[in-house]
């Protein structure tokens, strides 16, 4: 257990390791202050950190993003939970109903589903390592409002399978090893059908602001 929690949060740090290709890679900042991304960028639960144009390291955490896309992956600043806790949720797929986002945090990958008045309509779920399960969340939590999504369930199938045991050599016999990989791997923005497209999602959320936690109004 020790080796796979490591071998979880190398996954994690590297999860958005990309280089920049066509200067199209970008942050917006609450403020509305565009920040170019060049080069790579790591990606933790509460932080982004990467070159801006001049080559100088920047560090942004989540709640002081509104937007982030890099290459072709669409990141919102979203109340995780639905709480106070503002967190960059990615783009998996979506339809003319519904967004589903996900989310890691200490080697836990998450779904979430929201309207499109970003509202959460199915909470934080976090997902099993393990195949049946897996299989299980996407039918319980996923399929429901993706009835449809051929490209989608295609890939997340296919991860799925891989995440079986192999077996290895080591010390004269052979041994089980689980092989650590998420469902989601590779399902970035992924259109399910009808009519609204991704610039539609992205102009709407643009325009959404989070509600004002109680208190502070």
């Amino acid at each position: 257990m020790k080796k796979q929690l490591i071998v979880l949060a190398l996954l994690i740090v590297s999860f958005l390791n990309v280089k920049a290709q066509d200067g199209g890679n970008y942050l917006i900042t609450k403020e509305g202050e565009k920040v170019t991304i060049l080069g790579d960028a790591s990606l933790s639960t509460e932080w982004i950190s990467f070159r801006d144009n001049n080559g100088k390291m920047l560090d942004y955490k989540h709640k002081n993003i509104k937007f982030l896309t890099i290459n072709n992956r669409i990141f919102f600043t979203l109340q995780l939970m639905g709480g106070k806790m503002m967190r960059l949720e990615e783009v998996v797929c979506f339809n003319d109903k519904y967004i589903l986002t996900s989310f890691y945090q200490n080697g836990d990958y998450s779904i979430l589903v929201y309207n499109w008045d970003f509202k959460l309509v199915q909470p934080h779920k976090s997902l099993s390592p393990y195949k049946k399960k897996q299989e299980a969340d996407i039918e319980k939590y996923v399929t429901p409002y993706f009835p449809t999504c051929a490209k989608a369930y295609e890939v997340m199938a296919k991860n799925i399978a891989d995440e079986e045991t192999e077996k290895i050599y080591e010390d004269g016999h052979y041994r089980k090893v689980y092989k650590i990989r998420s469902m989601l791997d590779n399902v970035y923005a992924v259109s399910c059908g009808g009519t609204k497209t991704l610039s539609d999602m992205v102009k709407a959320f643009m325009a959404w602001s989070p509600p004002v936690p109680e208190g502070k109004k």
